[in-house]
């Protein structure tokens, strides 16, 4: 186990700056490349350019189709109609924010945890940064 020295926790904050900046940097990469794209399939679809190849690389323009749940009761409803239409579109989801919660509450209360459930610990360093 290595002592807690100025210069290990002058590296954690170097090391937690550098990692904000390189999520920021890719962050900020990915909404200029969606914005790119968006303005080059534009301008394929209005030049009426299916695809293209430039020094050897095919440059397609594509479209996929996604599906949108927009009235969860109705569609609940529908996919009730048929067992097999349930079991395919639907899925319980944990409520994760809510079982955490939960979990908390009891173990600082010193209660037993509901059947089925467990928690573990994440353990971290938290910084707080000067304004």
């Amino acid at each position: 186990m290595a002592p807690v020295t100025p210069e290990r926790l002058a590296e954690f904050r170097k090391l937690r700056v550098q990692k904000d900046r390189t999520k920021k940097a890719a962050d900020d990469a990915k909404a200029d490349f969606d914005r790119f794209q968006y303005d080059l399939f534009t301008d394929m679809q209005a030049d009426g350019i299916e695809s293209t190849k430039v020094d050897g690389v095919q440059y397609v323009r594509k479209a996929t189709i996604y599906g949108n749940v927009q009235d969860m009761d109705a569609f609940t409803e529908w996919c009730s109609q048929d067992a097999d239409r349930h079991d395919d579109y639907l899925k319980e989801a944990v409520q994760a924010a809510r079982i955490n919660e939960m979990v908390r509450d009891a173990i600082n209360n010193n209660e037993e945890l509901p059947p089925g459930l467990s928690f573990y610990t994440r353990e971290y360093v938290a910084v707080t940064e000067p304004k």
